[in-house]
């Protein structure tokens, strides 16, 4: 059987699954926007953006516009290959990397991996009133739909995470999308001597807190106050906080003053820095080891996609 995966970044959600199905005989080919090659005896195609949203194209409308850019670059790259005929096809939606697949494989059918189903009220964006969402923000949360709701009507079947993801969808559509966790590999993520280096007492008590961006719909900010709480009665605590200094998702920058909510947060408050130790971002297998460390991990989040990292730790 050959499948083919479609998602802007490798290995994303399906590279586990696709390395599976390579290892019982299947054939797998990969699109995505990075490098092309061959990983685990996947075929991986690289696709490439030749436009997107602009600065005159409507703020509610960008999302909508820049999924469909995405999708005839996929199509354009397989177009170019005409050697793959997949069995089954599986892709990210909200990228709208599959929308046009259909036209190029119209007896082959679609599963969808289905991630958020935006809301304007009752979601992420009004879960924390002390950072309230633009007008706008609240009228794009339902054009950010369009893309979703094409899949939802074009593919053969659909998948979530969690029951909490899957009962944002619209009623009409749950019964097209089954409930499967992304899974942990669990042969990797597991309890391991630690094996990183950190210039602190050995006697050290360790709390970790990890996210792709340091921003208030992770809970940064709680994070930062909880963690003074804790420094403050426990003089033998450490904190490893991991991520970049970026807001990844929201409109942080939106309301404060400097060039990053990480640096808002540290001007709110006097903070013993000697107790923290920003790594950046990490790789998995630093990642891991971290963990191995760690004596508690603090994970906070609005309502939204839940992060990988709170159930590998």
């Amino acid at each position: 059987m050959h499948i083919l995966f479609v998602h802007k970044n490798f290995p994303a959600q399906f590279g586990h699954i696709a390395a599976a199905l390579v290892r019982q005989g299947h054939r797998c080919t990969f699109v995505s926007q990075t490098p092309p090659g061959e990983v685990q005896g996947m075929q991986k195609l690289q696709y490439r953006l030749k436009g997107g949203a602009t600065a005159r194209t409507h703020y509610c409308s960008r999302t909508f516009e820049n999924a469909t850019w995405h999708a005839h670059a996929v199509f354009e790259t397989l177009v170019k290959h005409p050697e793959i005929q997949p069995d089954l096809i599986v892709g990210h939606s909200g990228f709208g990397s599959t929308v046009f697949l259909p036209e190029l494989y119209p007896k082959t059918p679609i599963i969808n991996y289905f991630e958020y189903f935006y809301r304007s009220r009752g979601s992420d964006l009004d879960f924390r009133p002390e950072w309230p969402a633009h007008p706008l923000d609240r009228l794009r949360s339902r054009t950010r739909n369009a893309m979703i709701l094409l899949d939802l009507e074009t593919c053969a079947a659909g998948y979530t995470p969690t029951r909490f993801q899957h009962g944002l969808f619209p009623a009409a559509y749950r019964e097209k999308i089954q409930i499967i966790h992304d899974g942990i590999d669990t042969a990797f993520w597991r309890p391991r001597p630690p094996n990183y280096l950190l210039d602190i007492p050995p006697d050290s008590r360790i709390i970790t807190y990890v996210a792709r961006g340091f921003e208030s719909m992770r809970g940064f900010d709680i994070f930062m106050r909880t963690a003074k709480r804790i420094y403050s009665a426990r003089p033998d605590v450490h904190f490893l906080v991991v991520g970049e200094d970026r807001v990844a998702y929201g409109g942080d920058l939106r309301y404060i003053p400097e060039d990053s909510f990480k640096a808002h947060v540290l001007n709110q408050d006097d903070y013993d820095l000697r107790r923290f130790h920003f790594t950046g971002r990490v790789p998995p297998e630093t990642l891991v080891n971290l963990f191995a460390l760690s004596d508690l991990h603090i994970y906070l989040t609005v309502p939204f996609v839940l992060s990988w990292s709170v159930l590998n730790a």
